[in-house]
């Protein structure tokens, strides 16, 4: 793993996408949702499956689920 800081090359390459925020992880089980922040905040889902993890779903915020709206 390799921590990039804002004098990093790397933050001049064209990949480069910018920094983010992880401010909450939730997980139970094979289930995970992570609360992003960038220039706003998404909610990405993952689902374990063989012992990987990947992303299934993408959500912006405020997010509706049944009737529930979540806005966090």
């Amino acid at each position: 793993m390799i921590r990039v800081n804002k004098n990093s090359e790397f933050t001049k390459s064209s990949n480069y996408l910018g920094d983010y925020k992880f401010s909450r992880i939730m997980y139970d089980g094979d289930k995970a949702v992570i609360l992003m922040e960038n220039n706003g905040r998404l909610l990405i889902f993952l689902e374990k499956k063989k012992n990987e993890w990947s992303v299934y779903k993408k959500a912006g915020i405020p997010y509706q689920l049944y009737e529930r709206k979540i806005d966090l």
